[in-house]
């Protein structure tokens, strides 16, 4: 279906270079999601603080790609 963000509510048309930077945030958090991943199956990293990275992490991600989104829903 195209045009499909025009159907949820708060997205917005994004410009060609925010689709660019979202990717690019998209794939280096992939990265980083490996580094987290072996460091898990290491099983020398204390398991609490590899989940508290891991949620830590993807917060900042999700706010970077909201950062250039910018939607205007909550």
């Amino acid at each position: 279906m195209e045009n499909q963000h025009l159907l949820i509510v708060g997205c917005r048309d994004l410009e060609k270079s925010d689709i660019d930077l979202i990717n690019e945030v998209k794939k280096i958090g992939n990265l980083v999601r490996g580094i987290v991943e072996k460091i898990e199956l290491s099983g020398s990293a204390d398991r609490a603080w590899v989940a508290i990275a891991r949620s830590q992490l993807q917060c900042g991600f999700m706010a970077l790609d909201r950062a250039i989104a910018r939607p205007t829903s909550f």
